[in-house]
């Protein structure tokens, strides 16, 4: 079982969703809803994952689905988390899936194929490492699980933060300053 790191709590996106369209600017959507009241896409963005029903489910009978996340600006991720659902029934674990970004939630590009994941535990957590770029929408892909309906309890996504350095030089002295992450030297 993966636990999160030191590195991941500090680059964690905070997002704690109520709705699928609060707070905004985020907006969570899926393919489907086994139930817009008890099972809707946001619970998977809402920071826990404790209880049956807290958590994100795809419609009765199907296999494969998607869920995603619209952010308000473009983000870098380093690593997306999964965790299984707080119920006993491996039935539900996703067994192949594709992590994808896009820019613009039309086009969607592959940034990791993960394929063969061996049954889920209760909330189990799995970390996937990815070096996704630029991108306002990132969907999980869910080609196929155990045997029904997709479900995760939570997504999180751990950023890749930008070490920017900027280097200036006086013109008249050569002297070079920096700015790094807003302090000037």
């Amino acid at each position: 079982m993966y636990e999160l790191t030191e590195d991941d709590k500090k680059n964690l996106i905070d997002i704690k969703m109520t709705s699928n369209t609060t707070p905004a600017p985020y907006v969570a959507s899926a393919s489907s809803e086994y139930s817009s009241i008890h099972y809707p896409a946001w619970k998977a963005f809402n920071g826990a994952s404790n209880g049956m029903t807290n958590c994100w489910v795809a419609a009765n009978n199907s296999t494969s689905g998607w869920i995603q996340l619209k952010f308000g600006e473009f983000v870098n991720i380093k690593k997306i988390i999964l965790v299984s659902r707080d119920w006993d029934q491996p039935i539900t674990s996703i067994v192949d899936f594709d992590i994808e970004s896009s820019v613009d939630g039309i086009t969607f590009k592959k940034e990791k194929e993960v394929r063969g994941e061996p049954e889920w535990g209760i909330v189990e957590y799995r970390a996937f490492n990815v070096r996704i770029n630029n991108a306002k929408f990132i969907r999980i892909n869910i080609k196929k699980t155990q045997k029904i309906y997709p479900t995760l309890s939570q997504i999180l996504f751990i950023e890749r933060k930008s070490q920017k350095k900027i280097l200036l030089r006086h013109t008249k002295t050569g002297k070079i300053y920096t700015i790094k992450e807003g302090s000037f030297s």
